[in-house]
């Protein structure tokens, strides 16, 4: 589609703004979310992930690399948005796309130290994911997501309010009707993922350092 297309060349090249255009937030959602599908390709391509969580040097007699795992909690507003880079590799490694159900559904309440905690089902799927995408739906429960995954070199994308301070690596936000994103590299390093400079010089904001609270 052209205008995946688009915004993918316009993602790889260098930025001379400081920010990326594309899709008007007031667009359909699908339109949008072709966009943010796209985004979350390159970002892959941008991002070091430690060589004992890098699968591709695990191969099994005669399956090649395994796959990429880009996974999405919750509902799925892609639809079919990540159908075209499925069909694509990312250093000679295929994508896959697996949808993993709502926090609230799919979670149990478990004792710590006197303390009820909710924890999800399936934990090792979460895990077992080098991208995963936190549905809006989720909010409630972000930060018992990002906890599930936070030391399991993760990269944790989302797009709800203050994202990166639930301790999330990327977050979309839109500004003057454009998508943009940024970055909270204190979240990265402790996921032990290496974020490139490239893709650090098109977010709209990077987190270096502890940010005091307001």
């Amino acid at each position: 589609m052209n205008s995946i297309k688009t915004i993918t060349l316009l993602f790889l090249l260098p930025a001379l703004t400081g920010t990326v255009c594309a899709a008007e937030a007031d667009s359909a959602p699908s339109k949008e979310y072709q966009v943010k599908a796209a985004f979350i390709y390159n970002f892959i391509k941008f991002v070091d992930w430690p060589q004992s969580a890098d699968s591709s040097s695990d191969e099994k007699d005669g399956e090649g690399p395994k796959p990429i795992t880009i996974g999405i909690i919750g509902e799925n507003l892609f639809g079919s948005a990540f159908e075209s880079i499925t069909k694509k590799n990312i250093q000679n490694r295929p994508v896959v796309i697996k949808y993993l159900g709502g926090f609230a559904k799919n979670s149990f309440r478990d004792k710590e130290a006197g303390r009820t905690k909710y924890k999800y089902n399936d934990a090792g799927a979460l895990r077992a994911c080098q991208v995963l995408f936190i549905s809006p739906s989720e909010k409630k429960y972000c930060k018992e997501i990002i906890d599930t995954v936070k030391d399991n070199c993760v990269l944790t994308v989302g797009e709800t309010k203050d994202f990166l301070g639930c301790g999330g690596i990327v977050g979309f936000i839109t500004e003057e009707k454009k998508i943009k994103f940024e970055i909270n590299l204190i979240a990265a390093g402790n996921a032990q993922l290496k974020v490139r400079s490239k893709l650090l010089r098109l977010a709209k904001r990077v987190i270096k350092k502890e940010e005091e609270n307001s």
